[in-house]
């Protein structure tokens, strides 16, 4: 377990995470004003 926290630390990948929740965000955003009348 604790090596996991420290690959998860280590890992360069927070970038791209951070990159697939604003894409995510932006499609929420827009399937939810999509449904409005």
């Amino acid at each position: 377990m604790g090596r996991a926290g420290s690959i998860r630390q280590r890992s360069p990948r927070p970038d791209m995470e951070g990159c697939v929740r604003r894409v995510r965000d932006e499609a929420d955003r827009r399937d939810g004003s999509r449904p409005l009348p």
